[in-house]
């Protein structure tokens, strides 16, 4: 749907996943973990994450439950945020592109797309940076400081009035500005270039 030509005519591998999670994990005495509760894509690999956050959760509330206690729709909730959490994040890293150029690109950077609990945070990161009281869990994999390396070696453009823009956000659009300038020679200096690389493969 993306590159603008028909199947037919692409050489392609298909990799098909079934990108979601599933609402409720745990049902009756079963308990879906891992691959089986869901998959997001594996732009952040949050698989292992995901595995420890149902071990630690059904290590708490099992004994509950063998006593008695329906704790299903507690383990759902939980894992239910660990999901939502990772989705917004995840999503960060497509819909601050600039890009246009492409379906692909106008699809992700389309303000309908946008999760609405990442739609109020960047409304309110407009005027200040990422806050850890932004994030309303003490165990989540993703938080302040993830979201600030995110906006800020995208060159978010928040902050547009001077006056709002505290020193610390200055601080760290010039840190990671320095590292993303090093990060970029290091891996060119002995990179070649797609095409480049294409060009030779295609002629072994």
């Amino acid at each position: 749907a993306y590159v603008n030509k028909p199947e037919d005519e692409l050489q392609i591998r298909s990799l098909p996943m079934r990108i979601g999670y599933h609402q409720q994990q745990w049902r009756g005495n079963c308990v879906a973990i891992g691959l089986s509760s869901g998959f997001l894509e594996p732009l952040e690999s949050t698989g292992i994450y995901l595995t420890e956050m149902a071990n630690w959760a059904l290590a708490d509330l099992l004994p509950r439950y063998i006593a008695g206690q329906s704790e299903q729709p507690r383990y759902n909730h939980i894992m239910q945020h660990h999901y939502e959490n990772i989705v917004d994040f995840l999503k960060l890293h497509y819909c601050l592109s600039e890009r246009r150029d492409s379906a692909f690109w106008r699809d992700n950077t389309d303000p309908a797309s946008i999760p609405e609990t990442l739609a109020a945070n960047l409304a309110q990161w407009q005027d200040s940076i990422p806050s850890i009281y932004d994030f309303d869990r003490a165990t989540q994999c993703f938080s302040a400081t993830n979201y600030q390396f995110i906006l800020y070696g995208m060159g978010w453009r928040g902050h547009t009035n001077p006056e709002t823009t505290s020193d610390y956000a200055t601080k760290i659009q010039t840190e990671l500005a320095t590292r993303r300038d090093r990060l970029k020679q290091f891996v060119l200096r002995d990179t070649v270039s797609n095409q480049v690389f294409f060009q030779a493969l295609s002629k072994s």
